[in-house]
């Protein structure tokens, strides 16, 4: 299992199982998170620049 390795994300309490393995990103590493292609294709966007959706579907509709 991938994880970014975040404060929130580590349990000392958490028992993992023998067949499951924890790989850490690297402290910074935005190549490796395919999100981040997401955020740069919509900060490109100009029609996100400084504006408010009132609702998830008018978003949806505007990355359409």
């Amino acid at each position: 299992m991938i994880s970014d390795n975040a404060g929130w994300h580590v349990s000392s309490g958490l028992i993992i199982p023998g067949n499951i393995v924890f790989l850490y990103l690297p402290p910074y590493s935005p190549q490796l998170n395919p999100v981040e292609y997401l955020w740069d294709y919509i900060r490109e966007k100009k029609e996100f620049n400084n504006r408010i959706f009132n609702s998830i579907e008018e978003v949806i509709d505007s990355l359409a």
